[in-house]
């Protein structure tokens, strides 16, 4: 064989990694890029939970992650992801290792949550990237209560803001208030839902309409008021946002 000759099982290797570096590129090319901002002044702590069995998974140290107050990440998940995001609030090492947190805590005992939801009341961030239609939708969500101010500004500018940038914790009436351990201020806001446990407080699903149905209440008109970019509750006229998939997403806590 002459010696400028490539040996089958070399040569296949060499195809190998070409293309699986051509594919690590093109994930990097598909992939939405969502920048995570703090810009409150506490440090928070920013998790993700998806179904795991649908949609793909992100690298844990994407999907959970410390920011302290200034600090930012970029995730990078790719086409047909599908989760909420939220911010921990007031997190603490316990003696025992183990970290609790005054808001948004998903009871693991650590950063990582590991698919667990987080116990309300807390903001939600919703994203379905590349889904009906191809296009990315996206909301913030007051549905599970209140903890911090956020919002979620496509790149393209086309595409809308979704956002609830009024701290409702400030406005919260006395009944829906999760305090601070020192009881000096709100550190959350529950839903009508979490407080009054019954049809006029929560939504009832209309079989026979096939909809949801929700009592009006004042105190969800008054959410609304401070924050008409958020879903406040399942029929309250909003809708999910949609952006053509493409855009790049910056999350912003606690913005300006």
């Amino acid at each position: 064989m002459a010696d400028n000759q490539i040996k089958a099982p070399a040569l296949a290797a060499i195809l190998f990694f070409s293309f699986a570096g051509g594919f690590l590129q093109l994930q990097g090319i598909l992939a939405t890029k969502i920048t995570v901002q703090n810009k409150c002044i506490q440090t928070l702590w920013i998790s993700s939970n998806s179904n795991q069995q649908r949609t793909p998974r992100l690298d844990p140290d994407d999907t959970d992650f410390v920011l302290n107050s200034g600090d930012q990440k970029l995730i990078f998940p790719p086409p047909g992801w599908a989760a909420h995001i939220w911010a921990r609030t007031g997190c603490l090492l316990r003696p025992d290792t183990q970290l609790v947190c005054a808001t948004g805590d998903c009871k693991s005992g650590s950063l990582y949550c590991d698919g667990a939801f987080p116990t309300p009341p807390v903001t939600f961030i919703d994203f379905i990237l590349g889904g009906g239609a191809g296009n990315d939708t996206y909301d913030v969500s007051l549905i599970a209560g209140f903890n911090v101010p956020v919002t979620v500004e496509p790149t393209a500018s086309e595409c809308s803001l979704a956002s609830c940038d009024f701290d409702i914790n400030s406005v919260c009436p006395q009944k829906y208030q999760v305090l601070a351990a020192d009881g000096r201020a709100a550190v959350a806001c529950r839903s009508a839902c979490e407080v009054m446990k019954d049809e006029e407080g929560c939504c009832a699903y209309d079989v026979g309409k096939r909809e949801v149905k929700c009592t009006r209440m004042a105190y969800k008109e008054m959410l609304k008021v401070k924050c008409p970019k958020a879903m406040v509750y399942a029929d309250d006229g909003s809708d999910w946002f949609r952006c053509g998939h493409g855009s790049d997403y910056i999350v912003t806590f606690c913005p300006e």
